[in-house]
């Protein structure tokens, strides 16, 4: 009966090993298969990143080509009202020179 037991114990040890080697197989492929996922959507992850920062460069280049019209439509406004004051200037300086000189 010992040597049954003995028997016994070797098959449950030899069972035991074997489970224990197909847990290990099954956890490094399932850790395969995680860091596979893993860079995968790291890689989707950047992607998605770099599609966005674009899109928000694009927008901002807009924005800031809009700004810059419309400062540029402003100062053109300004500088054409000092053109016509000066000319503007100009004239009553010439009719006041030739008022003098006439009088």
């Amino acid at each position: 009966m010992a040597g049954e037991v003995l028997e016994l114990i070797a098959v449950t040890e030899k069972k035991a090993k074997e489970i224990k080697r197909e847990a290990e197989e099954e956890v490094k492929n399932l850790l395969a298969r995680v860091k596979d996922e893993g860079e995968k959507l790291l890689a989707e992850t950047e992607e998605e990143s770099l599609r966005a920062g674009k899109k928000l460069l694009s927008q901002i280049r807009a924005e800031t080509e809009a700004e810059i019209e419309k400062e540029k439509a402003r100062f053109d406004q300004e500088r054409e009202e000092l053109i016509k004051r000066a000319r503007q200037r100009m004239d009553e300086t010439i009719q006041w020179a030739m008022e003098r000189i006439v009088n």
